[in-house]
Formats: C-alpha cells, structure tokens, sequence
C-alpha cells in the first residue's frame, strides 16, 4: 500500500502538469469555487454612494451578458443606485453612469430598462435584493430587483444613530466624519464641537441620505439653545450657524430620532445650544491668494472640481481684488467656489452662502452653495472677489461677474 502512494507522487512530480484542483480532488477534496466579475459596478444610497472600492457586478457562469449583484442588510426605507458601464455607452473611456427614466420607485420582481437621467429606487420590504442586468443591450441594459426572502432589518432609533455622523468645516472636525454620542432615552445624538468658521457650514450623513438645509442664529449667551428645526436630503445649502460669537465657541448639536417616521423632516430634528462662549475674537485677514475651483469653461489650469491645487486656479490679490479673466469656450452654467489658502482639499471652500454677490454685472446665483453662473461661447467674463471693504470684520468678500 506503501509503495502505490510512493508511485502515484512520483508520476505527480514526473509530470509536474497536473493542476492543484486536480490534486486536491484526489485526495478528496473539491476545488474552490471562484467568481468571475464583470467591469460593470454598482453605486448608492445603501453605501453612501461610496466610488471606492467597486462593487463590481459578478457575471453568471453560463451567460456573460447576465450580471447580479447583491444589496444586503436593508432597513423598511427608500434606496437609490446607479449601474456604471466601464466606457460601453459613451464615445470615451470613461465609466459612465447608467440611470432609470422616471423618480418613481422601481417594483421588485419587475424587470425594467436602464435609461434616462434618474437615480433608480426602490422601498425596501425584503433584507436583501439581487440586482440582475442584462447587458446585451449596453446602451439600454434590463434590470430586475429580484426579492431575498428574508424580512427587511427592524428601524430602531438606535439604528438611526449607528448611522449619523456630523461633518462640515464650521468646525474644528472639518470634514471627517464623525459619530456622536446616542442616549436612548432621550432617543438623540450629540456632539460638542468647537467652532472655526464664522462662514462655514455643516451636515449630516444618515441612513436616508446627507441631511442639511436648515440656519441657525446662535445664541449670545452660554447655556442657551435654539428650537428645533427639520433637515432635509434636498435642500440646496448645507446647515450653518450665523453670528458665532467667538472663533472657539463649542456648540452642542442634538438630533432627535423618530424611527416611526414617514419623511426625513419628521425623522430628524436638529438643535444648537451655545455651550461655552470662546474668547478668542474673529479676526480676518486678507489672503495673499485664493485658489478658484469648480467647473469654469474655459479658464485656464482648472480641472473641473479638483481637490488638489494642481486644479484650481491661483490668483493674486491686487490692491485686496482677486481678479480671474477667462474666454468660456462652451455655452451653460458655470459654477465655483474658492479657497482662501493653499491646500484646503474640500475645507473651507467659500460659496454662494459663504459670500456676497453683487447685484451688477452677470446675475449670479445659488447652486448648491456654489456661485453660479450662465456663459456664452466665445464671451469674455472676468470674476472679482473683492477683499477690500468689511471683510477684516465679516469674513465676507464680494463677487463680482461682468461679461465683455
């Protein structure tokens, strides 16, 4: 018995071809099984839209136009995701968003097809869904939401919580991330933060979305609070706190929870008490230099929206104006904000809500807290931030567009 053992390793080690599947089921045991993915991903709400790393879409092993993916671990509430092709229904490389037609929720167990300008949605009843795409169509690819069978995750306000975090450049945390502290009996979440922007703004990523919209006027004296008010998922600006009384004021923001509820703005309801009162005076001194970033048509050394400087455009202040002239090379809305120093990454960016616009030359207007704008091909526009006036003691330069 011995030496059949021997001969068999040898002819194994004779050959040196043979697989270590083929091994293994020798001795007994079967292959791992593997699982070959597609270059289409999926993205959305159920992962807070998060683009890294992937969730790429696995192919079915006896059709390669057949793709599933699983969304896991869902509450009673409503979901949003889009398919993102590697290039397939665009004339460049890029990845490409690949959305539904209409804002109605998609029926599970329906198959639809995949074209439009809307995000795809749908109410959860079930824990999980598999996502099915037929891509044999690339440019109209068919999706079903195919049911799991187990019931969908109980919404707790504990659950709520675990989800919650405040983020924004009003204060010290910038924009990290970062959890608070739930009582259960009191059914909310707190946070003591310290505040570093007399202009800044902040919000709140959840389980239904990033919630914002709402402007406090702070308090004048420690211990007071404000009433609160409802967020919301929609609303163009981020949430803000007007007239902080001193640069390292700390705030206690409290969100009540309501898991019971139908709507966002019944779910959450944020308020601020002025906690301590800092001592440290707001003082603001002009930049030797602003870093414009959005999206510009047309002006040069701008990436549209870089977070690095590399793609921002740096101009000098010239008697306390920052002056940017550029030929907008397309017709539509041109948006930006800027930076009053060098590497602030998404940080204390200034925008609409952040600045004053003036009422001559180009109307400018609110876009989700950006400056805009609308261009013509071919036109001359040039953008003045003017430092010069109250800013020392507002923190608050004027914008300014004309169009030659």
């Amino acid at each position: 018995m011995k030496r059949a053992s021997f001969l068999l390793l040898a002819i194994i080690a004779m050959f040196g071809l043979v697989s270590c599947e083929l091994i293994s089921s020798m001795f007994g045991a079967k292959p791992a099984a593997t699982t070959q993915y597609s270059e289409w991903w999926i993205k959305g709400s159920f992962d807070a839209w998060a683009d890294l790393p992937h969730h790429f879409l696995a192919i079915d092993e006896l059709n390669a136009k057949k793709l599933t993916f699983v969304i896991d671990n869902l509450y009673p509430i409503d979901y949003e995701f889009v398919l993102v092709s590697p290039g397939a229904t665009s004339a460049t490389t890029d990845d490409v968003e690949v959305k539904y037609s209409t804002d109605d929720n998609i029926a599970p167990d329906t198959q639809v097809t995949m074209t439009g300008t809307k995000n795809a949605s749908f109410t959860a009843a079930k824990k999980s869904y598999t996502v099915t795409v037929d891509i044999t169509d690339a440019a109209a690819p068919k999706m079903t939401l195919v049911s799991g069978s187990v019931a969908v995750l109980a919404l707790t306000e504990a659950v709520l919580a675990s989800n919650l975090k405040v983020k924004g450049d009003q204060f010290s945390i910038g924009w990290t991330e970062t959890a608070g502290t739930y009582t259960a009996a009191t059914k909310t979440v707190s946070w003591d933060l310290t505040a570093s922007s007399l202009t800044g703004a902040f919000g709140f990523s959840s389980l239904d979305g990033f919630l914002k919209g709402v402007t406090f006027t702070s308090p004048a004296t420690a211990g007071a609070c404000t009433t609160a008010d409802t967020l919301s998922t929609t609303a163009s600006d981020n949430a803000t706190i007007k007239s902080i009384p001193k640069k390292d004021s700390v705030y206690t923001v409290s969100v009540l929870l309501d898991a019971a509820a139908t709507t966002v703005a019944t779910k959450y309801k944020v308020s601020i008490a002025l906690k301590t009162v800092g001592t440290t005076a707001w003082v603001f001194t002009a930049p030797t230099d602003i870093y414009v970033v959005g999206s510009l048509a047309g002006a040069t050394g701008m990436t549209a929206w870089s977070e690095a400087d590399t793609g921002r455009a740096k101009v000098t202040l010239a008697s306390g104006k920052a002056t940017l002239t550029f030929t907008a090379n397309a017709t539509g809305k041109q948006e930006f904000k800027y930076a009053t120093a060098a590497a602030s990454g998404w940080n204390n960016l200034v925008g609409y809500s952040a600045g004053a616009a003036t009422t001559t030359g180009v109307t400018l207007a609110d876009s989700g807290g950006n400056f805009s704008f609308t261009a013509t091909t071919g036109k001359i526009y040039t953008i003045v931030v003017d430092f010069s006036g109250t800013y020392s003691s507002t923190n608050i330069a004027v914008v300014t567009v004309t169009e030659q």
